[in-house]
């Protein structure tokens, strides 16, 4: 594995332990409805001459029952294209970042010294840096000059 995908690898663990509910996690969810009829549409408008006449009435009535138009109406082409190129995925309301569930699961400085410690330990692991400062380690505390100027 690459360093970066060591770190994309690594980033999925730690945020599928945390994530609780699964719902949350696709940032798009696909309405199978709209990806049907973006299917028919783009059959009807370039292929209507090779789909049984059947079928063809069934989509066309499915087409028009979209698009709130009369059922005996002719679909224009312009109408066909537009149908093939609806968008059939809508933001998933309920999708968290995996990166504001890692934030979320920080609640002590012991959390946050033990994400740094962790990532420190996962850079020696995957980087395998020949030359390091003197004195550098992963266990080293974490500090901060921060929280003492408050």
């Amino acid at each position: 594995l690459s360093c970066e995908q060591a770190t994309q690898a690594r980033q999925k663990r730690m945020e599928n332990r945390l994530r609780k509910d699964p719902a949350t996690k696709p940032p798009l969810l696909k309405d199978r409805r709209l990806h049907h009829i973006r299917s028919i549409s783009l059959a009807v408008w370039k292929h209507a001459e090779q789909i049984p006449e059947a079928v063809l009435q069934r989509h066309r009535t499915e087409i028009r029952k979209h698009f709130r138009l009369p059922d005996d109406a002719d679909i224009p082409a312009e109408l066909l294209e537009e149908g093939s190129r609806l968008e059939t995925h809508t933001p998933n309301p309920k999708y968290v970042p995996g990166a504001d569930l890692v934030a979320a699961a920080l609640q002590t400085e012991e959390d946050i010294e033990a994400f740094i410690v962790g990532w420190r330990k996962h850079f020696l692991s995957v980087v395998k840096p020949r030359y390091m400062p003197i004195g550098w380690s992963a266990e080293s505390p974490v500090h901060s000059d921060v929280r003492e100027k408050e």
